[in-house]
């Protein structure tokens, strides 16, 4: 097989790969911060402009919104195929950094199928953490390409490193034509010009990244380590000056527009310096990386202090495979290296937010490293190129079951991966309010008498600071409603039916969002009612039956409610009175029978 076409075969089956891995993500609907980013960009809320994630944020669900609506398979399959578009510039780095199809195809591989990808396609809003990859990726591979067209021998021949740059493979194409043969490369003068451009194109790339996410700040520090560290025959940090220069006009203008409009500060912005905690939250994100077979491994989005046996095995193996090449005269496994911790490093200091997707931008020099390692030991032992084949499979199928386990994973009655529960309980309330075609201006209502299980918000093990009601949180407040049904009035939860709610579409909901319409005053009363009996709160359930009857006593509901609380509750004479007045006004009611029955049988002792 020709070598071109070998490498685009390796890119295609590692883009298939990834594919067959995350299309799941595809059926999720909308969840969490999706709501609110949709709501203002319909106007039904306000939001202040910063320079804070341009590219992601506001103007990018102005044109979704505008493109496709409240749909959200197309806001997915965006998400989707800017992940496969990382995994084929990851394959493109690897092959400038590695030099092979093998190593290349291992890195994207294992960057495509990890289950680290999952929250970023299934949560619309993930687009943040893709787009500033995609930014940053493109970012490198442009400096690489760039760097060697710009690198010269000390003859002053120019020298081409790694995977060689287009211009060399389209002059090669070209060398039949006599009218068009170069005999020799172009002047000197011309590659820099070219050079150059490809610099400043990478810093474009760069601060693209950075108004997507500002995560990626610390970018010019890899250009740094890759010019320092792969094979110049001179450092010329220069190069890293565009990439450098974009990111500090950003980090100005970032600074300056969220203090003004308060994007930094509060609890997710909540950070500690301290070198313990800072250890300890690396040590968790170490551990994440290698343990694949954890289904939900932040079901907890807190630092794990348990995790730093695990993380320092894990820092003491990257540090072996790093000391092992010490002697090459190339080192791409540490700007590996570099791309992984210094893309993590700006995550590391947040108190109370530690999520497995802040890896996925970092996740690119994870896998150039182990490819990298893996290359060279293969290159010692020969006879390990199946191993390593069949580890980089095997690790391919652990991302295919582990994504399929994070989508099943439960925790009680509720999925246990949050962007899944609240995409499933918001899909679930959507359609049941779509199927009970209220009016405009209705107010809905949701009530449920059963005890309340609360979830807390508290890391294991720890005392509880709050708690929540899952599908409450899933609406955020009414905002769903009102994003989804803008003429409805959203009146909020309760375990029973507030005399202010009496006149509110109610509707009995369950832990996963599906609804049972009660309707609305007496009849919501009596139907509320009957739920509270099968809970065994007869007092509770005698109360509502009460009131369903004040409203209306048009409804055999209450009446055939309160003969079976009445007996519960110990009232035989109350019960044979309601089941005299129904067995009257109701003859022909299919609970007739029943009712008649138990009347007879109670007053059988008297004769």
């Amino acid at each position: 097989m020709p070598p071109q076409v070998a490498a685009w075969f390796a890119l295609a089956s590692a883009l298939l790969l990834a594919a067959l891995v995350h299309w799941p993500a595809l059926r999720t609907f909308f969840a969490q911060d999706d709501i609110t980013f949709l709501a203002r960009a319909r106007g039904l809320e306000s939001a202040p402009w910063s320079f804070a994630r341009l590219f992601s944020g506001a103007p990018r669900w102005a044109l979704f919104d505008a493109l496709f609506g409240l749909d959200p398979l197309p806001y997915h399959a965006a998400n989707l195929l800017l992940h496969l578009a990382n995994v084929a510039l990851t394959w493109a780095v690897a092959r400038r950094l590695l030099g092979g199809r093998a190593p290349a195809w291992a890195a994207a591989v294992l960057f495509g199928t990890s289950t680290i990808a999952f929250t970023p396609l299934h949560w619309a809003t993930g687009l943040g953490e893709l787009l500033a990859t995609t930014g940053a990726l493109g970012a490198l591979l442009l400096f690489l390409d760039a760097r060697a067209r710009g690198t010269r021998r000390s003859d002053g021949a120019t020298r081409e490193t790694g995977f060689p740059p287009l211009d060399a493979r389209a002059r090669g194409a070209r060398g039949n034509d006599a009218g068009s043969r170069e005999t020799g490369p172009p002047p000197l003068d011309a590659r820099a010009r070219g050079s150059n451009t490809l610099l400043w194109l990478s810093a474009l790339c760069a601060l693209a990244a950075a108004l997507s996410k500002e995560t990626v700040l610390l970018l010019p520090l890899v250009l740094v380590v890759a010019e320092w560290r792969l094979d110049a025959p001179a450092l010329d940090l220069r190069r890293a000056i565009p990439a450098a220069a974009a990111m500090l006009a950003f980090a100005a203008a970032f600074l300056l527009s969220a203090r003004r409009a308060g994007y930094l500060g509060g609890e997710a912005y909540a950070m500690s310096a301290a070198p313990g905690f800072l250890a300890a939250n690396l040590a968790t994100y170490l551990r994440w990386c290698v343990t694949p077979h954890v289904a939900v491994r932040d079901a907890v989005a807190a630092m794990d202090p348990g995790a730093l046996p695990a993380g320092l095995a894990v820092a003491v193996a990257l540090a072996l495979a790093l000391w092992s090449q010490r002697r090459a005269p190339r080192h791409p496994e540490e700007v590996g290296a570099a791309w992984f911790l210094l893309l993590l490093a700006p995550v590391l200091p947040l108190r109370h937010h530690t999520y497995l997707y802040y890896v996925y931008p970092a996740w690119a020099g994870a896998c150039w490293l182990i490819a990298g390692a893996g290359q060279r030991l293969v290159r010692r032992l020969p006879a390990a190129a199946p191993v390593a084949f069949a580890a980089v499979v095997a690790l391919a199928g652990l991302g295919f079951t582990g994504v399929r386990a994070r989508e099943r994973a439960m925790t009680g009655a509720f999925p246990a991966d949050r962007t899944v529960r609240e995409s499933r309980m918001l899909r679930n309330v959507v359609a049941g309010l779509r199927a009970a075609r209220l009016s405009p201006g209705t107010s809905v209502a949701f009530v449920n008498p059963a005890p309340r299980r609360h979830s807390s918000l508290a890391a294991a093990g720890a005392a509880p600071t709050a708690s929540y009601l899952p599908l409450e949180q899933a609406l955020r407040g009414g905002e769903a409603v009102r994003l989804f049904f803008p003429g409805l009035r959203y009146a909020g939860f309760a375990d029973t039916l507030p005399r202010a709610w009496e006149d509110a579409e109610s509707f009995l909901y369950q832990d996963d969002g599906t609804l049972r319409s009660l309707g609305r005053g007496a009849a919501a009363l009596a139907g509320l009612g009957y739920f509270t009996l099968r809970t065994r709160q007869w007092a509770r359930a005698d109360a509502m039956f009460r009131r369903s009857l004040a409203l209306g006593d048009t409804l055999a509901d209450a009446a055939f409610g309160l003969s079976i609380t009445s007996s519960f509750l110990g009232r035989p004479a109350d019960e044979r009175a309601y089941a005299a007045e129904f067995l009257k006004r109701w003859p022909d009611d299919p609970r007739a029978g029943v009712v008649r029955s138990a009347l007879e049988g109670r007053a059988a002792p008297a004769r």
